[in-house]
């Protein structure tokens, strides 16, 4: 049965709750309610959902498009969203989740732009760099590999006489280790000359961690 006096703000608190019992990891919630609390509620916490229509939902994506929110941001709060609404249907406090049926069109060039530095850029950024910050930000930009993955990158996975990473976990901010996200985050990635070069300098000088972690202090 639908519950007309529930709201939007009513169902995030309840998307938000549900999720802290799966066992969702910090970072992930994070995120979670950074787009319930800055994008969602401010708008449309105050809506009925048995009043919301997928119009609604509409003009709630072009909106946060025309207030200048890139289109890669709108497309994760709009997965928050649809995933509150379902909360919501699961409660039995709207009939449908009129957000399903909403989706963003793609750009005409089929993907986010996205602003890659030069080579000039990237050197100029290693050569300021603090000393201690220099071996991460090599492994960064020449590996390609994901803040959580330099987090939780330990000592053990990296193979300096083959010249290979071997992505095996994770970490998130708090330094909870886990698996990747998905198969394809498992791989093993070569390293250039400049990043073996450095690691193997940075193994002899890297503070020490209990873990055995590659970067202990600097992500």
């Amino acid at each position: 049965m639908k519950s007309p006096d529930k709201t939007v703000r009513d169902a995030y608190e309840a998307w938000l709750k549900t999720a802290r019992r799966n066992g969702l990891e910090a970072a992930t919630l994070k995120a979670y309610r950074s787009h319930a609390h800055i994008h969602i509620e401010p708008r449309m916490g105050d809506r009925f959902l048995t009043d919301l229509s997928r119009s609604d939902i509409r003009d709630f994506m072009d909106e946060l498009l025309d207030d200048g929110v890139s289109r890669a941001l709108t497309r994760k709060v709009m997965v928050s969203l649809r995933s509150i609404l379902s909360e919501a249907v699961e409660r039995e406090w709207m009939a449908a989740n009129v957000g399903l049926e909403v989706k963003m069109k793609r750009s005409k060039r089929g993907t986010e732009e996205r602003i890659i530095p030069t080579k000039d850029e990237i050197r100029t950024i290693l050569e300021h760099a603090p000393e201690s910050h220099r071996a991460l930000l090599v492994t960064a930009i020449f590996t390609g590999m994901r803040v959580s993955e330099l987090r939780g990158l330990t000592w053990k996975h990296v193979d300096l006489d083959r010249g290979v990473i071997f992505v095996r976990q994770r970490a998130d901010e708090q330094g909870k280790l886990g698996a990747p996200k998905s198969r394809a985050g498992v791989r093993d990635i070569p390293m250039a000359p400049m990043v073996k070069n450095t690691l193997a300098s940075w193994k002899q000088e890297a503070p020490e961690s209990a873990m055995d972690l590659v970067f202990p202090n600097s992500v």
